[in-house]
Order: structure tokens, then C-alpha cells, then sequence
């Protein structure tokens, strides 16, 4: 778990780091102030899919995480189930034998 945050805050930094890089090379880039809105826009709609992108990734990784826990939440419970009635019985097997 903690490899997967760690990872997900170097995609972060790195996506920041691609909006500072990018934005400080366009803005001293000899061009019209039009011209610079643009490419700052275009750089906007990249950034911004990029992050749809994680985001959907990170989603999909949280919803497969939640199902393989759900998975080991049931076999436990199970496990338990078959250790208390198998418990049980002996209980009841050593009672009878008392009573013999």
C-alpha cells in the first residue's frame, strides 16, 4: 500500500512539475499574447486528461483492492465458522464421553 501511494504522489509531483515546466517555457517563448493563451489552454486540456487518466487507474486499482478484500473477509469468516463448529463438536464429543 505504501508502494502504491508513494507512486501516486510521484505521478502528482510529476504532473506539477509538467505544469510549471510547461507553463514557464511557453510564457518565455517570444510570441502573441494569443498565441500564449492557446498553447497554455492546450496545455491545460493535456494536463487535465492525464489526470482523468490516473484517476480512472487509481480507481480501478481501489475497486480490484475492495474486492480482493471482500474475498479475504469471506474466507476468514468461513475459516472461523469451520473452527468454532468443529470446536463445538469436540466440546460435545468430550461431554458425552464423560457422561458414558
Amino acid at each position: 500500500m505504501d508502494d502504491r501511494r508513494s507512486g501516486g504522489e510521484f505521478i502528482f509531483g510529476l504532473l506539477v512539475g509538467a505544469l510549471a515546466g510547461a507553463t514557464l517555457a511557453v510564457l518565455f517563448t517570444p510570441q502573441t499574447g494569443e498565441e500564449t493563451r492557446e498553447k497554455l489552454r492546450q496545455q491545460g486540456l493535456i494536463l487535465g486528461e492525464k489526470a482523468r487518466e490516473i484517476s480512472q487507474e487509481l480507481k480501478e486499482d481501489a475497486e480490484e483492492l475492495v474486492e480482493k478484500v471482500k474475498e479475504i473477509l469471506k474466507e476468514t469468516s468461513q475459516r472461523v465458522k469451520d473452527a468454532a463448529c468443529q470446536k463445538v463438536e469436540e466440546l460435545e464429543n468430550a461431554g458425552a464421553e464423560e457422561v458414558e
